[in-house]
């Protein structure tokens, strides 16, 4: 929502919008995070070793860079590893 807009709305309008923002905020994740860990299990399934393992492997020049590898690491990444 931008400010523009909240600053014309009245007062009770403007606590009801950042009410619902808030709720949203505190909601549960839209799945987003729940699709990535599938497609992390689906390596850790394939190469038979932990996202972890994995990061520490490809660290240490023990894993050559593959498209898989190059796409495992960029969804770990994305999840934080």
């Amino acid at each position: 929502m931008k400010l523009k807009t909240l600053a014309t709305m009245s007062p009770e309008k403007k606590r009801q919008a950042v009410a619902s923002l808030v709720t949203a905020s505190l909601g549960p994740p839209n799945g987003q995070l729940r699709d990535l860990d599938a497609r992390l299990a689906v390596f850790e399934g394939k190469y038979r070793m932990t996202t972890a393992k994995m990061l520490a492997a490809f660290k240490a020049g023990e894993l050559e860079d593959s498209a898989d590898i190059a796409q495992w690491l960029v969804f770990a990444k994305v999840r934080g590893g």
